[in-house]
């Protein structure tokens, strides 16, 4: 099984497991980030869950050790449990980590499947 998603969208995105907050007008909560791009990112067993069309601010951290990024976010589409976001707004330092945690990210998926060890998914950041 392969951790980086194929699909039809302009930036291939990376399958992970990690936890996010994120904040809108007049409402806060957290999620978990499911799959992750340079241009959005797919938000699991959100609660509360935010309606297609609100901005948000998500929060979270790349690497267990580092600091967290705070990215704008438009909810562009409702699913069952949560939503998926396109960012907007990035400025260029949150733009260029984004990238090379991906890349990173996308290498360590190549590992594990390398490994043949897919029974256990763990956060690839």
């Amino acid at each position: 099984m392969s951790d980086v998603t194929p699909s039809n969208r302009s930036r291939p995105r990376v399958e992970v497991r990690f936890r996010a907050e994120y904040s809108g007008r007049r409402i806060s909560g957290s999620g978990t980030v499911h799959n992750i791009s340079e241009t959005g990112a797919l938000i699991e067993y959100a609660e509360p869950l935010i309606m297609e069309g609100g901005r948000i601010r998500l929060r979270f951290s790349f690497y267990e050790d580092s600091l967290p990024v705070d990215i704008p976010a438009l909810v562009v589409r409702e699913t069952e449990g949560g939503f998926a976001v396109r960012f907007s707004d990035l400025d260029p330092r949150t733009r260029t980590l984004l990238r090379v945690a991906l890349r990173r990210a996308a290498v360590r998926a190549r590992e594990i499947e390398a490994d043949e060890d897919d029974s256990t998914l763990t956060s690839l950041f």
